[in-house]
């Protein structure tokens, strides 16, 4: 999925607990993702770069752009033949909603203390200046972007350049360009590690965060209420989402079953300028909005446009709660 900051939070926590028990000979980051928040793919690289096991990295169907990139990090990269990789190039997103506020007769007033102050408001226009900035900004990520491959994959420049600029590669290609190591799924990977960093025979393979039964997952909300660590409203809201994973779950199939009725819902979910639309109901919606929007920094590492915005709305939900 997207790698955003409530993936990196897990990731890291993981990798934390991981890095202290030293029965851990290996450990083998399993990546699925079309890239998301660069500083939420920065925290996870860096945390893997620390870790004093070594890291092997298995790319799943997608590993690209921010995908690609917290794999720099790992002493070896499998990916599937068919895996699509790659696609190292960074954009970034500049709402500019003042011609739909001037149409509804929204207006805003701000004090600002330098020429950039406001440029991720989104009642900003987007002045010469402004795009400037923005463009200086994204070449100075896309060009550490570029340094990491280079150094992790012992790369000139140029060599990366021709890699780069937002081309994605299927794994195969990959492997032939040097992008990845080796042509291979998690199993693979897995014997690899066993072979090189362990006793074959003994290994035992974990998987992290290490997922709790429905049943162990009851038992820690009733005794989070009984400790008074959760008040009751917070106990109801997980319990009720519990029971909807219990009745929607379906044994032997691979997703939620989801009524008719959904379907309006599911469209909005995965429609972020729906979204958008949602958040810019009346006068003061887009006033917070551009508020909320200032303090985030709206530069993704994705081969998808809609998911950048959507991490983008996102993290602007976050920083309301």
């Amino acid at each position: 999925g997207a790698i955003n900051d409530t993936l990196a939070l897990k990731t890291v926590r993981s990798l934390r607990k991981i890095r202290n028990d030293h029965s851990i000979k290996c450990v083998i980051l399993r990546v699925d993702s079309p890239g998301g928040s660069v500083t939420a793919s920065e925290t996870i690289l860096q945390e893997t770069k620390a870790m004093p096991q070594p890291v092997i990295c298995s790319m799943a169907n997608v590993a690209a752009s921010g995908g690609y990139y917290i794999a720099t990090g790992c002493q070896k990269i499998f990916a599937m033949p068919t895996t699509i990789t790659g696609s190292i190039g960074v954009f970034g997103i500049k709402l500019d909603m003042t011609a739909l506020a001037k149409k509804y007769g929204i207006t805003s007033s701000k004090v600002s203390t330098g020429p950039h102050a406001g440029a991720h408001d989104i009642l900003q226009p987007m002045t010469k200046q402004i795009s400037n900035n923005f463009s200086k900004n994204i070449d100075r990520y896309y060009d550490y972007f570029k340094h990491i491959v280079a150094t992790s994959r012992g790369f000139d420049t140029q060599q990366v350049e021709v890699l780069a600029q937002g081309r994605v590669w299927t794994g195969e290609q990959a492997k032939m360009s040097g992008l990845v190591d080796e042509l291979g799924g998690l199993h693979r990977a897995i014997a690899y590690a066993k072979r090189n960093y362990a006793i074959p025979e003994e290994a035992i393979v974990e998987t992290w965060p290490k997922q709790l039964s429905p049943m162990e997952r009851l038992k820690k909300i009733l005794r989070s209420v009984s400790k008074s660590d959760t008040n009751l409203g917070t106990a109801a809201a997980q319990l009720c989402h519990l029971l909807v994973e219990s009745i929607f779950v379906v044994p032997g199939t691979s997703g939620i079953q989801y009524d008719d009725d959904d379907n309006d819902n599911d469209i909005m979910k995965n429609n972020p300028l729906l979204q958008l639309k949602q958040l810019l109901q009346t006068e003061h919606d887009a006033v917070t909005l551009a508020r909320d929007a200032s303090s985030v920094s709206a530069v993704s590492l994705s081969m998808d446009e809609n998911l950048a915005l959507s991490l983008f709305l996102q993290e602007i939900r976050n920083k309301r709660v």
